[in-house]
Order: C-alpha cells, then sequence, then structure tokens
C-alpha cells in the first residue's frame, strides 16, 4: 500500500529534478528568449484530500488509499518557464511512487503562474498546481 509519505516524497523528487529555463527579454524588442536553468527558490507541497477505495482482505472489507489531491507550489528568483514541467505531467502516462506500489498517474487538475513585470523583475516565477495522484494497485 502506498502512503503519503511516499507521494510526499514522490512529488517533491519529480518537481526538484526537473529544469526551469531562465526567461530574459530584449531591452530593445522585448523580444522573450530563454537560456540556463534557475534553482528552485522553494517547494511547497500540502496533501489537501485522500480518496478511498474498498477491498477485500480475508474475509474482510478494507479500504485503503486510492487518490491525493495536492497543492504544489515552486517559487523561483527570477523569471523561468514550466514548459518542461508542464510537459512531463502530463506526457508521460504512469510513475511508480516505491517500488511495492502499482503504477501511479497524476492528473493536473489546475496550473497558475505568476511572473514578475517585464524589465523590472524584483521577484521570480511562481506556479500552483492542483495535482490529483492515482494509485493503481499492484
Amino acid at each position: 500500500m502506498v502512503t503519503t509519505t511516499q507521494v510526499y516524497n514522490f512529488l517533491r523528487s519529480l518537481f526538484s529534478a526537473e529544469t526551469y529555463p531562465i526567461v530574459s527579454y530584449d531591452p530593445n524588442t522585448v523580444f522573450r528568449s530563454v537560456a540556463g536553468s534557475a534553482p528552485i527558490a522553494s517547494l511547497e507541497l500540502n496533501e489537501l484530500s485522500t480518496g478511498f477505495t474498498p477491498s477485500i482482505n480475508k474475509r474482510r472489507e478494507l479500504q485503503h488509499p486510492a487518490q491525493w489531491s495536492w497543492l504544489v507550489i515552486v517559487a523561483f528568483n527570477s523569471e523561468v518557464e514550466f514548459t518542461n514541467l508542464v510537459n512531463r505531467l502530463t506526457e508521460t502516462p504512469s510513475f511508480q511512487v516505491s517500488p511495492d506500489s502499482g503504477s501511479t498517474r497524476i492528473v493536473v487538475q489546475r496550473a497558475r503562474y505568476t511572473h514578475p513585470p517585464r524589465q523590472e523583475p524584483n521577484t521570480g516565477s511562481k506556479a500552483e498546481f492542483v495535482l490529483n495522484v492515482l494509485v493503481h494497485p499492484k
């Protein structure tokens, strides 16, 4: 059975391992370009809810966690692009949270982005993701 801690650690490593290209703007044309990669300034993960599914074990009816909803907030000290992360979250059909778990699927419910003003970036980009993590038994 997959635990909340395993899902938390899995999501944390997934977001931490991604590359986040730094965005810059040409001062004359204001055309956008990306180069390099920015480190994460902060990464917060909060469990919002847990869904359960019934199962039968030795003639007893039990329930076990089958899905979690998480709020993940990732922030940077410069403006970044989130395309790599979004592609990874939406294009990879399933993951394995732990060696003893079945396949796990991430469904992006919502993504909200905040970026600093162009030409005056006093702060960096921030993204808030609401994710459903669906766990299938092994």
